[in-house]
């Protein structure tokens, strides 16, 4: 799962998360919806996502395929990423709690 700076696990997203879930379960607080189509070079610059800042993946949980998929396309794009091990499942597992929408807002969605 993403960490924050401080000294323990992060409750919300502190890295750009890129959520691959698909249905109305939730979101971590401070995700992007980024559909895999949309994993290209052009669309994440412009999102503003550096081409340097860690990309977490999730998706909805170790029987989800998701995030492997981002993960090796971010990967190929030679961006750095990591996958959140669990995805929505783990999350809860771990007692966090999840932001109640049916799909994170894609980025060009959010209030600046």
């Amino acid at each position: 799962r993403p960490r924050g700076t401080g000294a323990g696990p992060a409750t919300s997203c502190s890295s750009t998360c890129v959520a691959v879930v698909a249905g109305d379960v939730g979101h971590v607080d401070g995700a992007i919806h980024v559909p895999h189509a949309d994993l290209t070079e052009d669309h994440l610059d412009d999102l503003g996502i550096d081409r340097d800042r860690l990309v977490v993946v999730y998706c909805a949980g170790p029987h989800c395929n998701g995030a492997d998929r981002a993960a090796l396309r971010l990967a190929g794009l030679g961006r750095p990423v990591k996958k959140m091990i669990g995805g929505v499942t783990g999350w809860l597992d771990e007692g966090f709690d999840l932001v109640a929408s049916a799909v994170p807002p894609a980025a060009e969605e959010r209030p600046a």
